[in-house]
């Protein structure tokens, strides 16, 4: 009776085992989709910063063109005082996207080291479930 119990016990433990290595793979998986999804996200508020940096940018380029010309707003003239709060502004706006577009691709270079590492768990974990490691067990 003991011996029938030992070896129905010894049999239960590899199951256990490799419910537990695919209950970690399963863990890893949906890691690496949120990671992923971190990423996408980070890509899609970097498009967005770099174009509205680069009409700032080219803003630049058309106050240059109409350098000659008077600035104008409707019917009213610009005070040079105005013009340079202007420019002030637009500058300090390039100087934030710039800053924050600096940010987010170091974000999304952490978040890949991040997703480099959870993929060589992953890589190692189904290693460990494949059926060649399980007949040893």
């Amino acid at each position: 009776m003991k011996l029938m119990l030992m070896s129905l016990l010894l049999l239960s433990l590899p199951l256990s085992a490799a419910d537990d290595v695919q209950k970690q793979i399963q863990e890893v998986e949906v890691a690496l989709s949120m990671l992923q999804q971190e990423q996408q996200n980070l890509f899609q508020q970097f498009q967005m910063l770099q174009e509205l940096r680069r009409q700032e940018l080219l803003q630049e380029n058309s106050i240059i063109v109409q350098q000659n010309q008077p600035p104008v707003t409707g019917n009213a003239t610009l005070n040079y005082d105005e013009v340079q709060k202007r420019e002030r502004e637009r500058l300090a706006r390039i100087k934030d996207y710039t800053a924050r577009l600096s940010e987010i691709h170091e974000r999304y270079q952490e978040i890949d080291r991040e997703r480099q590492v959870l993929i060589g768990e992953l890589a190692a974990l189904r290693q460990d479930k494949s059926p060649d490691r399980e007949e040893m067990n």
